[in-house]
């Protein structure tokens, strides 16, 4: 996929097909690289071509906003992942979509333009994963979905809406930009990766286990809001939900529902996730004791902690740390 990138008020920038000395972030070994500088503005697209699938890692920074614009020609499923930033979507002449951090989208596409504005004077950083219908078709079984949308050959949104992208599906794809094995061994690890976040974009995006509701867009801002209050107490007692939907002005009723409309869970197992999450980073890559760790995650009791690290990956912490 050639991308062309411009920055309102100068000419369009040449790119180069390799990344800059300067450049610190993933690498993904053996990528095609198409590589912009411009002064402080800096856009690296990164790609992966596998038979069935590819990944494509897009970086940079920007004083300013700037577009990117490219022409996708191969059929099949796009899973677009914001990493840092938000980003602003348009695909020919449908209506643009609004793609903030943490959130993606799915989309089925044909040939067509498209085109990613980066508003915000800020590091971005994004992730997009596409699938072939040949490696969908396998998945019609389970998701009988798929089938129309493949036949439809035309492109759409899928679900008509972004999705929050939870700390699970946020670990594998930095399992996939920190990729441990050398290139012999690089697409089968990447393709286990991509067919994993598969199963959880289309699980997510397809089956829907409720009826969506209407919100406005006060309503959907205070439920975003929420999500963001809870995450400040990963390490101590939370509010209840009583009291959190006071402190957004939102019934519970409605802030229940959009959490499992938005975000695909409930709203304390949004918090359980992340307090996890969390307490695995700080396992793997610190040294503290895990009764510290345990506390950290607003678990007094070191027991009710591997209990709960136990239920949510299927092993203790202690087996991590002597991994």
């Amino acid at each position: 996929m050639s991308v062309e990138l411009i920055i309102p008020g100068l000419e369009p920038v040449s790119p180069v097909d390799r990344l800059p000395a300067t450049y610190t972030g993933p690498v993904l070994q053996g990528a095609a690289v198409q590589s912009f500088q411009k002064g402080d503005t800096a856009f690296h697209l990164q790609e992966l071509s596998f038979p069935d699938f590819h990944i494509r890692y897009i970086s940079g920074k920007s004083l300013g906003k700037i577009e990117a614009r490219a022409h996708m020609n191969t059929e099949g499923l796009y899973g677009l992942f914001m990493l840092k930033n938000n980003i602003r979507k348009k695909i020919n002449k449908t209506s643009s979509v609004l793609l903030c951090k943490d959130h993606h989208i799915l989309s089925y596409g044909i040939k067509a333009d498209c085109k990613g504005t980066i508003e915000q004077p800020y590091v971005f950083e994004m992730l997009d994963i596409f699938y072939s219908p040949d490696m969908l078709k396998q998945l019609v079984e389970y998701f009988p979905g798929l089938s129309a949308i493949i036949k439809s050959r035309s492109n759409q949104l899928i679900g008509n809406r972004t999705l929050w992208t939870p700390p699970l599906l946020r670990e594998i794809y930095r399992q996939i930009l920190d990729c441990p094995f050398d290139v012999s061994y690089q697409p089968l690890f990447f393709e286990l990766k991509v067919r994993e976040m598969l199963l959880h974009i289309l699980k997510a995006g397809l089956n829907p286990s409720h009826e969506d509701i209407l919100f406005t867009p006060y309503e959907i801002a205070r439920i975003h809001e929420a999500r963001e209050i809870l995450e400040k107490y990963i390490d101590k007692k939370p509010p209840t939900i009583r009291e959190l939907s006071k402190m957004v002005a939102l019934n519970e009723f409605k802030l229940k529902v959009g959490f499992r409309q938005f975000f695909n869970t409930g709203i304390f197992g949004l918090l359980t996730a992340q307090k996890m999450h969390r307490a695995k980073l700080l396992i793997e890559e610190t040294n503290k004791p895990l009764k510290e760790i345990a506390a950290i995650s607003g678990y007094p009791r070191i027991t009710n902690f591997i209990t709960a690290f136990r239920k949510h990956f299927g092993i203790t912490p202690g087996a991590i740390r002597r991994s």
